[in-house]
């Protein structure tokens, strides 16, 4: 079965998925999957689908493999960011599904922009880094103890901070305009020497690298944290404005 995302990038998909229906081959197209609910019926009717299944979306292949198999679904990824046109993206369907009975059915699901994390399982070095950053309550520790996206309603609009923070490269948000962010093939995200401040600044954990928990004056500035090796000094204004998120209600402890 071909799986066809529709409106990809805001385009209608119809004229791809008659050509490949066109061309003998079963299509089911669907909305992206990205925007589904994760408690949406398409999900079960999609994982019930007989092998081998093609996915063509409009998100990068890494995000759109792990977000298909947090949903108990196999399936090849042709991404129309990876391909130069339909025609390639054609040709990459018929490389990994036999000619079939052609057919052209489209499945309905609730679907609204959303944005979210989703974590590239082969990366993650399961430091929870992410989980004691986040201060929307977006991942949680599953019954074997690695992080989860749970509540991905709850992450706010445009925001990659726990991606930025993220030692492994792991977190991508599909959406986002930096290609390493996003998931394109080949880059990942390293974390950058702010974002990790933040993080210790935010957990108050101790450095592991430096073993220190604040920011001193002067010296040698640590590679993992961002702190300064020298004597310490008062809290700035970014402790400050931390500080002052950790302590709004309703925020994660």
């Amino acid at each position: 079965m071909i799986i066809i995302a529709c409106d990809i990038n805001g385009e209608n998909s119809d004229a791809l998925a008659r050509a490949v229906a066109g061309a003998g081959f079963p299509v089911l197209r669907v909305p992206e999957l990205y925007h589904v609910p994760g408690d949406s019926p398409l999900w079960a009717r999609l994982a019930a689908l007989p092998e081998p299944l093609v996915y063509v979306t409009g998100l990068h292949t890494r995000p759109s493999v792990w977000l298909l198999r947090r949903h108990g679904i196999q399936a090849e990824v042709v991404s129309l960011r990876e391909v130069a046109d339909h025609a390639e993206a054609f040709a990459a369907i018929g490389a990994l599904h036999p000619v079939s009975a052609a057919s052209c059915e489209t499945l309905a699901g609730d679907a609204a922009a959303r944005w979210y994390p989703v974590i590239d399982r082969d990366r993650c070095g399961e430091c929870h880094h992410c989980l004691q950053f986040c201060l929307f309550g977006v991942y949680v520790l599953d019954a074997d103890g690695r992080v989860t996206v749970e509540n991905p309603d709850a992450c706010k609009a445009g925001c990659p901070a726990c991606s930025r923070i993220c030692p492994h490269g792991a977190i991508i948000f599909p959406l986002y305009q930096d290609p390493a962010i996003a998931g394109a093939p080949g880059v990942f995200m390293s974390p950058d020497v702010a974002a990790r401040r933040m993080y210790y600044t935010r957990t108050r954990r101790p450095c592991p690298t430096c073993g220190r928990t604040e920011a001193g004056v002067g010296g040698e500035i640590c590679a993992e944290c961002g702190r300064a090796k020298g004597a310490r000094v008062e809290p700035d204004e970014l402790d400050d404005l931390i500080a002052a998120l950790d302590a709004l209600p309703g925020r994660r402890p």
